[in-house]
């Protein structure tokens, strides 16, 4: 679980980029944080991941203990954090990449072989475990760093562990990305609470229980899904107009940008 005291949240550079409000993050749900380039939303998971506390000192808490004072060894066998953009390892094999998920437990963990078999199957990647990483696209690269953070995640004997990730839907087909939405909401429901940047609010709304919406004016909405709401606050954090529309397979509720004359 985090705590967060309602504070100016700041940049690494120090300037203020908006002002939170109390929260609280807790294992179980799946929060969507969302807004424009440039907002804040990977400085957001970049605090969380416990990797500038500088932002978040004395505001912010991870199991009722303040952030800054968890060391980074025993923080990693509670969190895992899919940056935005790295880079793969190129000399090493997937299945070398995904099993430096155990590196928190010094390479080694009793569970390891069972978890690595059932995230590299679920993640679609038994065919590539040999293949060297310089050698996969994109999508494929992508791939591999998801079922590496969630092997971290399955690996961490805790209550309550963290999954953060920057845009997971980067680089995958369509797919792939049905992969991340089931993915995650299995993981959700074991207790994981799992809090991921995304652009699209069609997804967003299928896997979030709970949003924080950003605009350049600061927070615009944070709390539990709420249909009516979200659209309002993207709207304003996107400024584009935007219409619901009936899926016409089965009469879900779809967001769509308005047509402007």
């Amino acid at each position: 679980m985090i705590n967060i005291h309602a504070h100016s949240f700041l940049s690494p550079r120090g300037d203020i980029l908006f002002d939170l409000p109390d929260l609280s993050l807790k294992g179980g749900q799946i929060w969507a944080v969302m807004g424009a380039n440039g907002v804040g939303k990977s400085t957001f998971l970049q605090a969380c991941s416990g990797r500038d506390t500088s932002a978040v000192d004395p505001h912010w808490f991870w199991q009722n203990q303040p952030l800054p004072l968890w060391s980074d060894a025993n923080f990693a066998c509670q969190r895992a954090f899919l940056k935005q953009q790295s880079v793969l390892p190129s000399a090493l094999s997937v299945q070398a990449v995904v099993k430096m998920a155990a590196y928190p437990w010094g390479g080694a963990h009793v569970q390891l072989r069972q978890y690595f078999d059932e995230v590299v199957n679920g993640w679609d990647l038994r065919h590539l475990q040999m293949r060297s990483c310089a050698q996969l696209s994109g999508g494929e690269s992508q791939r591999v760093r998801l079922a590496q953070t969630e092997l971290q995640i399955r690996l961490a004997d805790v209550e309550q562990a963290m999954w953060l990730l920057d845009e997971p839907l980067t680089g995958l087909d369509a797919p792939h990305q049905q992969v991340v939405i089931q993915r995650l909401q299995h993981c959700a429901n074991e207790g994981v609470l799992v809090i991921s940047a995304l652009h699209d609010a069609n997804t967003a709304l299928r896997l979030a229980t709970h949003f924080l919406i950003l605009s350049q004016a600061g927070v615009v909405y944070a709390g539990e899904r709420d249909e009516a709401r979200i659209k309002d606050a993207l709207e304003q954090a996107f400024a584009v107009p935007l219409c619901w529309v009936k899926h016409p397979q089965d009469g879900s509720a779809w967001l769509l940008p308005a047509r402007q004359s």
